[in-house]
């Protein structure tokens, strides 16, 4: 892995994060899809940056885009992230807190908003 390139990945992430979590849905993607054009720098980014990049997705309403965002990090995080069961999380155990914690709210988010869409 190309450290310059996971350092990127993380400075964009963490950019896109910032901008979703005050609101600013379209900028979030944004540096989101920075991130993923930098696929492989660091997989643990990537599943971050595709969860973000699905919730924000859904608060524009972007419902099969935000799903597929949804799909790409689950799928990024069953091939390539360490799993707790084999008893090691390697070094960037703290990474993967992040990206599982930014999964499991983009999975709540795209839930909640079909459950609201189902009881209208």
């Amino acid at each position: 892995m190309d450290s310059n390139r996971a350092d990127l990945a993380l400075i964009e992430f963490s950019k896109g994060l910032v901008a979703y979590r005050k609101g600013f849905f379209l900028e979030a993607i944004e540096w989101e899809q920075k991130v993923l054009l930098l696929a492989g720098a660091d997989p643990t980014w990537d599943v971050a940056a595709s969860s973000v990049l699905a919730m924000a997705r859904q608060r524009l309403s972007h419902g099969v885009e935000a799903q597929a965002a949804l799909t790409n990090a689950l799928k990024v995080a069953d091939k390539n992230l360490p799993k707790p069961e084999n008893g090691d999380l390697g070094d960037g155990w703290c990474e993967w807190i992040v990206a599982q914690a930014l999964t499991q709210e983009a999975v709540g988010v795209l839930s909640d908003s079909a459950a609201r869409a189902a009881q209208k």
